[in-house]
């Protein structure tokens, strides 16, 4: 059984970045390079003697958009196919600034059925991630895999914007 604290911090710009002028009556302007933003990602782990962990992590998010920006990309997608296309094609990763991430997972070393419990807070719009997925092998090289994801916030609200719920089943094959 252990504590760890850990941070992570970075510096960047991004190529073809999508800008979200906060006035939704402007269109979205897709720049070659965006400006310089810092990131920072603070977390706490704690490891269990059956091998268990859990995790909480809070990150800051420089490139994600202000409120008064995600506000506007939602209402530009809602009411312009064309800015939807482009809304779609070039969303950014995140498009919140601050978020809170939880993870619960048994032991990835055990060769049995392994399991992850997760969650995702948006701080700036309040939406949420709740996302469990399962890795059960049939043998030596076979494994059923399962990823179901409920997203919590509204249409207008990062998580829940394409999806409220999804259910994913694969089988995932060790190449000996």
């Amino acid at each position: 059984e252990a504590w760890m604290t850990y941070a992570e911090a970075a510096s960047s710009s991004q190529v073809d970045a999508l800008h979200s002028p906060a006035e939704s009556t402007r269109p979205f302007e897709v720049r070659r390079e965006s400006a310089r933003h810092s990131s920072v990602l603070l977390g706490v782990a704690r490891s269990f003697a059956n091998g268990q962990s859990l995790n909480l992590e809070l990150l800051s998010h420089g490139h994600g958009y202000t409120p008064a920006e995600a506000e506007a990309y939602f209402a530009r997608a809602a009411t312009d196919p064309t800015q939807a296309a482009l809304a779609l094609s070039q969303r950014p990763a995140l498009l919140g600034r601050r978020y809170l991430h939880a993870v619960w997972q048994s032991n990835p070393l055990d060769t049995g059925t392994y399991w992850r419990l997760m969650a995702s807070h948006n701080l700036d719009d309040a939406s949420r991630q709740w996302a469990a997925y399962l890795d059960r092998p049939i043998d030596e090289h076979l494994s059923v895999t399962l990823l179901g994801v409920v997203n919590t916030g509204g249409p207008r609200r990062e998580f829940a914007a394409l999806s409220e719920r999804a259910l994913t089943l694969g089988l995932r094959l060790a190449m000996p």
